[in-house]
């Protein structure tokens, strides 16, 4: 005990001390006693400090546990402490839950400030939310946390998709909430990837309204416009998997009815999905960026002048791209002709721009 109250100080930050006591959280007996010890702590705090509540989030990253699989192994290498001759230690799942659950139901209470909120809800989805009795109970909080934002919103979408599709939770408005996250700001957020690969899932099904689909493709050919290289590559290939699903949405390539840019009846401001009227605009933005600067994009923006695949693209292959990884494989290229000059020469005399002349009498 006294190891682990001072793992939890109120005062300084123990993350270093945390990771070396990770190493002997492989050992059962320490995970179970420490689990056991955790309801006694949080009941004994009202309010911490944010010290505290990061330290006490550190800890249950370092400690996570998996009921379903748990089990008494006969090998005493899976134990710290054994005596020869000694009882056996045996881990009691029901236990282990019983003091989960009491634990977060504390612990969500703690008011906290925004980095905090974003840790509690990491720790929330990679290791608590499986083994809670009620998880429906977060409905609320989630939807609260859905409305701060940034990454805390990203975060509470991923929690709110698990409650729909594991516990048939009903959520009146999702697509909408998931429309209006599609902001420039989003490309520089940590788990942007979560948000187009939560949102691949949320319109995978081919039953969806093609307004609503068409929205959501005309925002992101919109967002191509200002979006980092390589994440115009994820949307490049999430639009096309859109109109794989939903081949009426062809017209959008080729709108004979779509007018030019200037008269775009789509309304970028609309927060209602359905009443953006991006089924009469066109993808005129894909079109653009065939003339962008760096020749992937403007190559993988060519798709919608060829015959689509008959299967759809693989967008978790690119999902953790980056900037860098573009550069590299730039650099990795065999270039056949070197550019000598940017200006198609009109005669044998010095190209437009050229300060030779200006210098020296050739004669």
């Amino acid at each position: 005990m006294p190891i682990v109250l001072e793992l939890l100080s109120s005062e300084r930050s123990t993350e270093h001390l945390l990771s070396r006591f990770q190493e002997f959280t492989a050992y059962e007996d320490v995970l179970y006693y420490v689990w056991k010890l955790l309801p006694t702590v949080v009941l004994n705090k009202q309010q911490p400090s944010e010290v505290f509540i990061k330290n006490f989030l550190s800890l249950m990253d370092k400690i996570p546990i998996h009921i379903e699989t748990i089990r008494y192994e006969e090998s005493r290498e899976s134990l710290l402490c054994c005596r020869e001759g000694g009882p056996d230690f045996v881990q009691n799942s029901d236990h282990l839950r019983r003091w989960l659950n009491r634990v977060w139901s504390v612990v969500i209470r703690w008011e906290h400030s925004s980095a905090i909120h974003q840790q509690l809800l990491v720790v929330l989805l990679e290791w608590i939310l499986p083994h809670l009795d009620k998880p429906l109970l977060l409905t609320d909080y989630l939807m609260d946390s859905l409305d701060m934002g940034g990454a805390v919103s990203l975060l509470a979408l991923q929690g709110i998709f698990i409650l729909i599709k594991n516990h048939n939770l009903e959520y009146p408005n999702i697509y909408g909430k998931l429309y209006s996250m599609f902001e420039p700001e989003i490309f520089h957020t940590k788990y942007k990837a979560r948000l187009f690969y939560l949102s691949d899932m949320f319109l995978s099904s081919t039953h969806l309204s093609e307004h609503l689909v068409a929205a959501f493709a005309k925002r992101l050919a919109r967002l191509t416009l200002v979006a980092p290289p390589h994440d115009i590559q994820i949307i490049l290939m999430f639009i096309g998997n859109l109109i794989l699903r939903h081949p009426g949405l062809k017209r959008l390539l080729n709108h004979p009815k779509g007018g030019e840019v200037s008269l775009d009846p789509y309304i970028m401001e609309e927060r209602d999905p359905i009443k953006s009227q991006a089924i009469e605009s066109s993808l005129w933005e894909l079109q653009t960026l065939q003339n962008h600067i760096l020749p992937n994009i403007a190559t993988a923006a060519k798709f919608i002048n060829m015959p689509l695949p008959s299967v759809e693209w693989d967008m978790s292959k690119i999902l953790e791209n980056s900037a860098d990884d573009i550069f590299e494989k730039e650099l990795k290229k065999k270039v056949k002709e070197i550019t000598l000059t940017f200006d198609r020469p009109q005669s044998v005399s010095s190209s437009k721009g050229e300060k030779v002349t200006q210098y020296w009498a050739l004669t």
